[in-house]
């Protein structure tokens, strides 16, 4: 399931759907109700596409405080919620343990290319209802930062990267791509985060060093995979050259490595998966649901 973006000025708020690993591609919605806007998050719990937040516009942008739930794999959406106002934002990141769904990070930079460094968040909510209500935790120990990724694994919940403060601070608007892993057992409270590394790929510890931000973590085979993002002004035209992967089976997690393509499972054609595509769009969101 592919929903919204940008191209360099086009927003967009159509929905598209593949069933045979991204070959093919069907419109489902041409205009969602949620209007157009990129810098969204797309989650995916039971049978349920939740798609929160996110922004139109990238010089004066205004942000959306919003849950929108589709049950129909995108073809139609209805508003779950007015979220909580400093809750409309772009670049964060939700994951879900057990029934429960996590809200994280994220900014209100405006414009779009220029950070808003009092705009950025670490912030923790949660929601045990599907995200009717939502609930402040607090704030992690990363630092506030857009663009990392999350992903909940065994029942704790991994952040990676994201752009963050370069060398001198909020002082500049120079930023920094971080390189740290943290992870959570949300049973710890919000005091439980754990900095695991400061060198999640085998990058020195410097703010000068081979980050990432605006990419993709997904779990698959009880492992986490991760893969590259596209950048604004790239056609995503290529399939993935390379792909992270780390085991946190309940061991200690180890620096990435660099494995190749042909070593991950393909997906079965039973399952919605977006893979690749063919427009040039920015902050759009993709998710992938196992249908019957």
């Amino acid at each position: 399931i592919l929903s919204g973006g940008q191209s360099l000025t086009t927003f967009y708020n159509d929905v598209w759907r593949s069933a045979d690993q991204g070959r093919s591609w069907e419109q489902v919605c041409a205009a969602a109700p949620w209007g157009i806007r990129a810098g969204h998050h797309s989650h995916v719990m039971g049978d349920e596409i939740y798609l929160f937040g996110g922004a139109r516009n990238s010089s004066d942008r205004i942000f959306y405080p919003e849950l929108w739930v589709s049950k129909d794999l995108g073809e139609t959406w209805e508003l779950r919620c007015e979220l909580p106002h400093d809750m409309g934002r772009a670049g964060m990141q939700v994951c879900h343990v057990g029934s429960t769904l996590y809200y994280m990070g994220g900014d209100h930079d405006r414009p779009v290319f220029l950070p808003n460094w009092a705009g950025r968040r670490n912030d923790v909510w949660k929601s045990e209802d599907k995200g009717a209500t939502w609930e402040l935790l607090g704030h992690a120990a990363w630092c506030p930062r857009t663009g990392h990724q999350a992903v909940a694994h065994n029942g704790k919940i991994v952040v990676i990267g994201g752009h963050v403060p370069g060398p001198k601070g909020h002082a500049s608007k120079i930023q920094a791509v971080a390189h740290d892993l943290w992870l959570w057992d949300p049973r710890d409270g919000i005091d439980g985060w754990q900095l695991v590394t400061n060198n999640v790929w085998g990058a020195a510890d410097d703010s000068l060093s081979q980050g990432k931000s605006d990419f993709r973590i997904e779990v698959r085979d009880n492992e986490q995979i991760h893969r590259r993002e596209p950048c604004p002004r790239q056609v995503l035209q290529q399939h993935i050259r390379r792909i992270l992967r780390v085991q946190t089976d309940r061991r200690p997690i180890p620096v990435w490595r660099l494995i190749p393509l042909t070593g991950v499972r393909r997906a079965s054609r039973r399952e919605e998966v977006i893979l690749d595509a063919a427009r040039m769009v920015g902050d759009l969101q993709a998710c992938h649901l196992h249908v019957a």
